[in-house]
């Protein structure tokens, strides 16, 4: 009997907690949450005898809500100011949003039997009007940021015809005025190698380095280009300047190692001093690995070429043909072939080792394959130094 004495007073009391928050919420003037708490609670059974103390609280609460938001929209219009017409447009649509929360509840039946009321009022055309003003206001201020004449500035033009393109998807013109702000915006860069060693650079190595869309640099506001188009205007160039291409002589040498290893070949049983088995929790006996000595002769033969890449990346601002900054960019690739012969026991051997036997001897690679061959460390290094050293700072990336 107590126990159920305990639920109902802690449910008497829930239920009058959750009122009072609503009647705080009345008191202090936050008529749009008083308004949430009662539709929250009327949305889980307006009919429950819990509910009736909630729906005179709504009612309460929605017109004092009302006469708020009028009062504040009146006053927001008298003071004729522009950036007031999204506060306007706001404030609208909340009401709206506050009615349609309110309707599918209807009718709601007070303790008194009386029908609670609700004054509706249709804000639908008021909405209309004060959306276009509000987009009017975004399109001046957009043609503000684009008489402004600056890459930052197009950016934040662009920003305000995507907060247009969401009020208004069919808003005349918008997607000629976003192009138009996406373009200017953006920072358009040429990419140039230029060959001053006396080796000659494969094309194939030439259109790997300079296509930079390999790269995945480019983002909404950075474009790369190794072809100029006579219809863009560029805002910086990468110049990759290669200095230097030396190439080692082709080299064979012989290498013999003799190898000594412990090398475990087995398992036996561990003993103590005395000789005796020793065993474990369970009465086993212990297991241990048994290893021996084992030696050999690995006899290699290492075939191997080098190429060395030596450059320089350069940064030019082509509005003042200004160069501005100037990074080295240097690879080495490596050829190597490596095989060999093993007297001996084989245990001995790791797996490296173990990879040279049985192979042989190959052609050395041409100076110009090895090249070709280098583009993927070229690359890399190349990528990495743009990271490292962004040649336009304040690009936002995030679109």
């Amino acid at each position: 009997m107590k126990k159920i004495t305990y639920i109902l007073f802690s449910l008497l009391l829930l239920a009058c907690t959750s009122t009072k928050m609503v009647e705080k919420q009345l008191l202090v003037g936050n008529y749009d949450q008083a308004i949430e708490l009662s539709v929250n609670k009327l949305q889980k059974g307006k009919n429950k005898k819990s509910a009736l103390p909630y729906i005179a609280l709504l009612e309460d609460a929605f017109e004092k809500y009302t006469h708020q938001q009028e009062r504040k929209i009146e006053l927001l219009s008298l003071e004729n100011n522009t950036e007031n017409s999204e506060k306007i447009y706001r404030e609208y649509r909340r009401m709206i949003e506050i009615q349609n929360q309110i309707y599918p509840l209807l009718p709601l039946i007070k303790a008194n039997g009386e029908e609670a009321n609700f004054y509706f009022t249709n804000y639908n055309e008021k909405l209309v009007e004060a959306k276009n003003k509000h987009i009017d206001e975004l399109l001046k201020s957009a043609s503000v940021e684009m008489q402004k004449g600056h890459k930052d500035n197009y950016r934040k033009a662009y920003e305000i015809y995507e907060e247009i393109e969401k009020l208004n998807p069919s808003q005349e013109k918008l997607f000629q005025l976003k192009e138009e702000a996406h373009q200017k915006g953006t920072y358009f860069i040429y990419v140039e190698l230029t060959n001053n060693t006396e080796q000659i650079i494969p094309q194939s190595l030439e259109s790997e380095l300079t296509n930079f869309k390999t790269f995945e640099l480019d983002n909404f506001w950075t474009v790369y280009s190794n072809v100029q188009d006579s219809n863009t205007v560029y805002d910086y160039a990468i110049y990759l300047d290669f200095t230097t291409i030396e190439v080692s002589p082709e080299q064979i040498r012989e290498v013999q190692k003799e190898l000594s290893r412990e090398v475990v070949t087995g398992t036996t049983y561990k003993k103590d001093r005395e000789g005796n088995f020793v065993r474990d929790e369970n009465g086993d006996k212990i297991k241990i690995d048994k290893t021996e000595t084992l030696s050999g002769t690995l006899s290699e033969t290492i075939q191997s070429k080098q190429i060395f890449v030596g450059g320089i990346v350069a940064y030019e601002d082509l509005r003042q043909q200004k160069i501005i900054e100037r990074y080295p960019l240097e690879t080495t690739f490596i050829f190597e072939n490596v095989y060999g012969t093993f007297r001996g026991d084989k245990k001995v051997l790791n797996d490296e080792e173990r990879k040279t036997l049985g192979g042989a001897q190959i052609p050395f690679p041409t100076s110009e394959k090895m090249l070709v061959d280098a583009s993927s460390l070229l690359k890399e290094n190349l990528k990495n130094i743009i990271l490292a050293h962004p040649i336009v700072e304040d690009i936002n990336t995030d679109n």
